[in-house]
């Protein structure tokens, strides 16, 4: 996923030497107290409500000389994260090419685009979490494992745990029933941290009750 496809589309902002009262009263019915400042559709700079309290003309003026950190709209959303943290940023500006203002990527997009792109949302099915030396990985191997048991790899992450230098492994699968491919991945000695789906004796309890329930109706 890209930047152009996490910014903020109704983000406010404003021109250079637009008058402050006209900012405070655009912050106030926003709610957004950070702005960018544009001139000829290039980034200026970042206006805060703070700033313009403190002011004492009646609009603003800034220059290039000073431009806030950017990203290329071109750039992996990954990149936009990076910076954001790296620099504690709130908003990110995105610009193209041709150095033109994009729009802005705000922190609340920017967790919505990336829970959706490793699979965070509310699609059917379980998910497996392993623990494993980094040169034990094979993703051939998890895959065919998970295939055994009817079931497919659907989202796949993984990451270095800095404490003990395992590489964890996050698995979603297509299918809710999760014991079947726990049960299948220990039998190969991977070591299962924890996973979260639905278990086989949760499915025979439902069904117990079930076909108790349709007993007592006769």
């Amino acid at each position: 996923m890209l930047c152009q496809q996490a910014i903020e589309t109704q983000y406010p902002f404003i021109e250079n030497n637009a008058s402050i009262a006209s900012i405070l009263e655009l912050m106030d019915q926003t709610h957004i107290y950070t702005i960018p400042v544009l001139e000829n559709d290039v980034l200026l700079g970042i206006i805060t409500r703070t700033q313009l309290q403190d002011a004492t003309e009646v609009s603003i003026h800034l220059d290039n000389a000073h431009q806030p950190l950017q990203i290329m709209e071109n750039e992996h959303i990954c990149s936009a994260l990076r910076v954001m943290l790296a620099n504690h940023l709130q908003i990110l500006p995105v610009h193209n090419s041709d150095n033109k203002y994009q729009g802005i990527i705000t922190t609340e997009t920017l967790l919505q685009k990336i829970s959706l792109m490793i699979g965070c949302d509310d699609a059917p099915g379980a998910l497996i979490t392993l623990e494993m030396d980094r040169h034990n990985f094979s993703f051939g191997e998890l895959s065919r494992l998970v295939e055994t048991n009817d079931a497919g790899i659907m989202q796949l992450n993984t990451y270095t745990e800095p404490e003990t230098g395992y590489l964890i492994v996050n698995i979603r699968i297509n299918k809710a029933e999760v014991s079947d491919v726990v049960a299948t991945l220990q039998r190969y000695d991977y070591v299962v941290r924890y996973f979260f789906g639905k278990e086989n004796y949760e499915n025979e309890l439902k069904q117990n009750y079930d076909a108790l329930m349709n007993y007592l109706n006769i």
